[in-house]
């Protein structure tokens, strides 16, 4: 489907017309994607969520602001995309949707995207998520860390209601996914080793693209060598 909307093949859909004959709609992804905020979180993670464990969560830890996420998550146990949790002692009257919880072993993480960049993210929505989380998981006792995805008005880590609410933009993610991408691709003993993982790290790329993101410059011009990857898994150790 990403291709067919780079393309331009995706936006042609066939309803019936009162007469029963098919009649062609065509429909603008790209403007669609453009300002979904949906779409987006969606597209990116699912992704993101494709990759080897290790790799995901670098690009995660290492485009948030601050130092708070461990260093290492662990597997994952739970993903999910807008859980439906309890609303009691919420300011929401029948349930609390967080865009995406994901459980590991020793903490939990939740992150409230936003789609753009700046003054959108509100601290009722994060304590209704954090009091909705008590509500589905109290007898559990992890760590909870909150993450706060674009929509910003700054890049301090916060302590609100007890919980570390740490501090990401969309762009962050999208440049460390090109650096990656960029030092997987540069050297030719790793890539043979790791084509699946650059695809993912390509289609990630495209789908910023596909949502107004601007990819070009950053993909011709970070230089190759500066960055380092180390992983038993992925492979049993390379560096670059």
């Amino acid at each position: 489907m990403l291709y067919a909307i780079q393309h331009n093949k995706a936006g042609r859909n066939f309803n019936n017309s009162e007469e029963g004959e098919p009649r062609q709609q065509e429909i603008n992804w790209r403007q669609l994607f453009k300002s979904s905020e949906d779409s987006l979180t969606s597209m990116v993670f699912e992704r993101l969520f494709y990759l080897p464990i290790e790799l995901f969560w670098n690009i995660l830890r290492e485009s948030c602001y601050g130092n708070e996420l461990p260093n290492f998550s662990g597997p994952i146990e739970i993903k999910e995309f807008w859980p439906n949790w309890d609303a009691l002692y919420t300011s929401n009257i029948v349930k609390v949707e967080p865009d995406v919880f994901i459980r590991f072993q020793q903490f939990d993480l939740i992150i409230e995207a936003k789609r753009w960049d700046r003054n959108q993210q509100s601290k009722d929505q994060w304590n209704n998520e954090i009091v909705a989380y008590g509500n589905e998981y109290a007898e559990d006792k992890k760590k909870l860390f909150f993450i706060a995805l674009g929509g910003l008005y700054d890049n301090v880590t916060e302590n609100h209601e007890g919980i570390e609410v740490i501090k990401c933009r969309w762009n962050r993610i999208l440049r460390k996914v090109i650096e990656y991408q960029k030092q997987l691709t540069g050297t030719s003993e790793i890539k043979n080793e790791m084509s699946s993982v650059t695809n993912i790290l390509n289609d990630i790329i495209l789908v910023f693209q596909l949502h107004g993101y601007a990819t070009g410059e950053w993909l011709s011009t970070l230089p190759v060598n500066s960055y380092k990857i180390k992983s038993q898994s992925i492979i049993d150790q390379w560096e670059i």
